[in-house]
């Protein structure tokens, strides 16, 4: 399959992700409050824009329920990643309210933003690092984290079923898009190895945010 190749090829990228000092800090709990709430007021920039693009492809997607998981996607996961940032920035809305969009992270948004305006599929594979990634982050911060984490709600939420279900359900489609030409599968694996580093480099930056 498409996507399990494209897993072969960033699995050294995963790795990296995995010692960021970030992601240590996640696993131990003991990742500065101030950190955290600047990245995830980054994060709520993000998703505004993340929402606006995955409503674009959904438009452009030929298959109906393609288009529909996209709009979906869209809306419900959103609504999810808002509630679950509110419940830590609420101790720390000064702090979050100071914090300025990262460099890393406008660089990742620019580029989903031209991807949007390419074939769907193009798009599409460079939406799929934000569910692979955070999913694999997810599930090995939940198997290693340090007992009464403070940051356990947010670990819980990319490591469960919910959001295992949306992962699945986009790499299933990135597949079937994947499947119409050899081409258009070399641009697609081109376009989410693109996403994926900078998806690197969100992770590598954030603690300095």
């Amino acid at each position: 399959m498409w996507s399990d190749d494209c897993r072969r090829r960033i699995d050294g990228l995963y790795a990296e992700i995995l010692r960021t000092p970030f992601v240590r800090g996640l696993a131990r709990g003991t990742l500065p409050p101030e950190v955290f709430r600047a990245y995830l007021h980054d994060d709520e920039i993000y998703l505004k824009h993340y929402s606006r693009i995955m409503r674009r492809i959904a438009s452009r997607l030929e298959r109906p329920e393609h288009a529909r998981a996209f709009e979906d996607f869209a809306a419900r996961g959103v609504d999810a990643e808002h509630e679950l940032h509110r419940s830590f920035m609420a101790a720390g809305a000064d702090d979050a309210a100071k914090a300025c969009p990262s460099p890393a992270f406008t660089r990742y948004m620019a580029l989903q933003t031209v991807a949007a305006d390419a074939p769907a599929p193009l798009g599409a594979a460079v939406m799929l690092p934000c569910f692979t990634v955070y999913r694999y982050v997810g599930l090995d911060l939940a198997a290693r984290t340090a007992p009464a984490n403070p940051f356990q709600s947010w670990i819980d939420a990319y490591a469960g079923e919910e959001f295992g279900r949306d992962t699945a359900r986009i790499i299933r489609i990135c597949d079937e898009l994947a499947a119409d030409t050899p081409q258009l599968r070399r641009a697609m694996t081109i376009a989410f190895i693109a996403a994926a580093q900078a998806e690197w480099f969100v992770w590598n930056s954030a603690y300095t945010l």
